[in-house]
């Protein structure tokens, strides 16, 4: 776009929602809400409803149904990935990790876990954001 001196219009460019922002609950998030929590569901729709459902990572029925997905055995073989970086957006976002959700994580999806806080706290240490720690109240994981 720079070589070319193009610049989209200013209302295209005021539409546009940054990736890391969070969205309101909506329509949307229910819909992938319900294709990850159906077990009959297909698979390729399921991982992708996992690993979008962060974008909601304001809403308590987002971070739900991810959780829920922990105990899933079809996710825990096929998208140990998806589900490590989905925990780690929601745990970044809360400023800590839900204890009793991660030790019913898979070995692999600690990894991933692991690579991806570590990731981001050394971007917050280099940026200087020490903010305070909120991890999700006990009790509220679904996870027993």
């Amino acid at each position: 776009m720079k070589r070319h001196g193009y610049t989209p219009p200013s209302d295209f460019q005021k539409a546009l929602v940054p990736v890391d922002e969070p969205l309101d609950w909506d329509s949307r998030a229910e819909t992938l809400a319900s294709i990850l929590a159906d077990p009959a569901g297909y698979a390729g729709w399921r991982i992708n409803a996992l690993y979008e459902l962060p974008r909601w990572r304001n809403d308590e029925r987002s971070y739900r149904a991810v959780v829920d997905s922990v105990k899933d055995e079809e996710i825990q073989e096929t998208a140990e990935y998806e589900l490590g970086v989905s925990l780690s957006r929601f745990w970044v976002a809360a400023g800590g990790v839900d204890e009793v959700v991660y030790s019913h994580l898979s070995p692999a999806t600690r990894h991933v876990v692991g690579e991806k806080l570590f990731r981001c706290s050394e971007r917050l240490m280099d940026e200087g954001d020490f903010s305070v720690i909120r991890c999700p109240p006990a009790g509220t994981t679904g996870i027993s």
